[in-house]
């Protein structure tokens, strides 16, 4: 391929870059991208059918070539909302465009997979293909996926409601406030899932970097000299981005700072710079410049570039820096200071108790946030709640009520607030909307937070009844915080009407939060309907007061609480677990009205459904009946039934009645069955007569067990 074809090449990777950065313009850039690549391919036609979620129809057809009007025709004809039923049809179709040469039907499907996946469309002829052509199909075809991931990211990062809209913010970060800075480094954080970012300020000689998020080493910082290093290199004019795959290994290394950013362990990274208003290439066009790195080698993806570009476009124009001076003007936060500390509360808060005293400050008063039933999430905060509530019901001045309505909110709570200022302050004029906001925001980071670790100990409990016990699943309990090596088990059945799914989270959080305030201990959920509680040896709780305290959760529904099973090793607990959960899981099927289980209560049941004695009992009984067993086994009569009844059940009758045969025929088995196993005389011993009925207690337990 010729020069001008690697520069209408790179045209049309460019286009596609652009509808990425300018979504304003996105529809136009695709269609120049697409009359670019005719340009340096041998191809007739090329077309997008493009997602459009959220809109009235599900696809939007892009076509540059030969017969404009009537393929775009051709092709809408043949759309269905499902995205493999459009592939079928055009599998069939695209071979009677007598006039089109070979067409070439790539599947275009973003790297995350809830993404919506599109199509692409090539008319070459097949003499024309080459390796070089396949090579660029391919790097056309990547680049068009990271637009469908961006177009999808670009609704949670940059909508309206987003911080990231606040020109306040944005202002701040221009006049660089500290708090703004940090605010805008963990949202770059979270857009890039980066572990370590930075800002570096531009100045005329040299790059400063002081400001950062995630650092491990106190005082973080260092100063380059400009046009050194990545960080010097990023400011050469027309640069955008500039990317390393590994820090260790590259050619960016500069001596003056590869020491300190070795002791952050950075390896894949990426630096933006951040343009001034002054675009000639004398005086200098750049003022900052965002660093986005990982502790590990993973390159960001050609997406995460393109939407950090996106987030470091935000903060331009930005002003050129100058010097700042030694000293610091005394005086108040500015509005935008507070914004600024208000976005990076909610960025890192994950306790509304948190939101709540930053609030409380700012109003001079109080506020409570609740869930759907109006309890509030700090639990302190359930005597203040009354009171404001009252003081609502009553129409006392200064108590206001905010709903947390949110489109994806299903069961939303509410706000009480009693304020000393005029709310929304005139400073302030979105604070309701911000408020409604960021409650959801961290009450949606609690859940998920709360919901990460009850799945890590769900899976944690499988493992243990699952796998071999291998070190790995001691150390996973003890990292979990649970007592592995020694303790004290109970187990918690509630009906199966899931009653706890994972959908109903906040339900879940409360049950967590009765079981803590009781015992001290988390609860740990298996499936939806069973808790296991793991205490710790010398604890000595009331099960009763516990059930007392669910059931104000569960009322009107009944559970069951297996408690008292004491371990002394993970191999204990593996086998206790197994017991426990079975017992609870019998007295909730057969709805037993004794609804506390004590795992250690004396008699022979306890003995017989003890599980570390599970074994030797069975070799016990099994030893004793073998005679018995075999000659059933050989014959094909069931002598040992007759027998074991006769043992557990006390009289001939009774086994009569229990297998619905004459007793005679019963009398008949029982010698036989005595002469099998060589038990002489009618009258043994009492230590053989008590051997005998274990024995057949044990068997009977061992045949009903599943």
């Amino acid at each position: 391929m010729e020069k001008k074809d690697h520069i209408a090449e790179d045209y049309a990777i460019h286009h596609l870059k652009a509808a990425a950065l300018f979504p304003q313009r996105r529809g136009e850039m695709i269609a120049r991208a697409l009359q670019e690549l005719l340009v340096c391919l041998p191809a007739v036609g090329t077309a997008l059918i493009w997602p459009c979620q959220g809109r009235n129809v599900p696809w939007k057809v892009y076509y540059a070539g030969t017969r404009p009007e009537s393929i775009r025709r051709w092709l809408a004809a043949r759309l269905d909302c499902s995205l493999d039923a459009t592939v079928g049809v055009l599998q069939q179709d695209l071979s009677k465009l007598s006039d089109m040469p070979f067409s070439h039907l790539i599947r275009l499907q973003p790297a995350i997979p809830i993404f919506p996946a599109g199509l692409w469309i090539v008319w070459t002829p097949l003499s024309a293909l080459s390796s070089f052509i396949n090579d660029y199909l391919e790097n056309f075809r990547q680049t068009l996926e990271a637009l469908i991931e961006v177009e999808n990211l670009e609704k949670h990062y940059f909508a309206s409601t987003s911080p990231l809209s606040d020109r306040d913010l944005i202002k701040a970060l221009g006049q660089g406030t500290p708090d703004a800075l940090s605010a805008f480094l963990g949202f770059t954080s979270l857009i890039g899932r980066a572990e370590f970012t930075a800002w570096g300020q531009a100045y005329q000689d040299v790059i400063e970097t002081t400001n950062q998020l995630g650092a491990k080493q106190n005082g973080f910082g260092f100063s380059i000299p400009r046009g050194e290093g990545v960080h010097g290199r990023v400011i050469t004019p027309g640069s955008q981005i500039i990317t390393v795959k590994d820090y260790r290994n590259s050619s960016y290394r500069h001596p003056s700072v590869s020491d300190i950013v070795d002791d952050e362990q950075v390896r894949s990274m990426c630096a933006l710079p951040i343009h001034t208003r002054q675009r000639d290439e004398k005086s200098g066009d750049i003022a900052g410049i965002l660093y986005v790195a990982r502790r590990t080698v993973k390159p960001f993806s050609l997406a995460e570039q393109l939407v950090m570009q996106r987030l470091a476009r935000l903060l331009e124009p930005l002003p050129p820096l100058t010097r700042p001076p030694s000293f610091l003007s005394p005086g108040l936060p500015s509005i935008p200071d507070q914004k600024a500390a208000w976005y990076k509360l909610i960025l890192h808060a994950n306790r509304i108790e948190n939101l709540e005293i930053w609030i409380g400050q700012f109003i001079k008063g109080t506020i409570i946030v609740t869930d759907s039933d109006e309890r509030p999430y700090t639990p302190t905060h359930k005597e203040q709640l009354e009171h404001l509530r009252a003081s609502f019901d009553n129409s006392a001045d200064g108590v206001q009520v905010i709903a947390l309505d949110a489109p994806d909110v299903l069961l939303p709570g509410k706000v009480y607030l009693r304020s000393a200022i005029a709310l929304p302050p005139a400073s302030w004029p979105d604070f309701f909307a911000d408020l409604v906001v960021a409650c959801n925001l961290i009450i949606g980071r609690m859940e998920q937070a709360r919901d990460h670790l009850a799945r890590q100990r769900e899976q944690w409990l499988h493992a243990l009844l699952q796998e071999k016990l291998l070190p790995q699943i001691s150390q996973e309990g003890y990292r979990l915080g649970l007592p592995v090596e020694e303790g004290q088990l109970w187990v918690i059945a509630w009906p199966s009407q899931r009653l706890l799914t994972r959908r109903a989270i906040r339900q879940r959080m409360l049950v967590e939060n009765t079981v803590l305030d009781q015992l001290r201990n988390p609860l740990l959920f298996f499936g939806d309907d069973i808790g296991v509680i793991l205490l710790d040896k010398g604890a000595n709780p009331q099960p009763t007061k516990l059930r007392e305290a669910l059931l104000a959760q569960f009322a009107p529904h009944p559970l069951w609480i297996a408690y008292g099973a004491y371990y002394h090793s993970l191999h204990d607990l593996k086998i206790l677990l197994t017991h426990s959960i079975s017992q609870a899981q019998e007295a909730r099927r057969k709805e037993k009205s004794e609804y506390l289980l004590d795992l250690q209560a004396p008699g022979l049941e306890s003995l017989l459904t003890n599980p570390s004695l599970t074994e030797d009992l069975r070799t016990f009984a099994i030893k004793l009946l073998t005679p018995l067993l075999e000659y059933d086994k050989s014959k094909g009569t069931d002598f040992t039934t007759t027998f074991v009844l006769a043992q557990t059940l006390g009289s001939t009758q009774a086994v009569s009645e229990e297998l619905g045969l004459h007793v005679g025929t019963i009398r008949y088995r029982l010698r036989k069955a005595e002469d099998i196993l060589g038990i002489e005389g009618s009258s043994p011993s009492p230590k053989e007569r008590n051997s005998w009925v274990l024995a057949s207690f044990i068997w009977m337990r061992s045949q009903q067990s599943p």
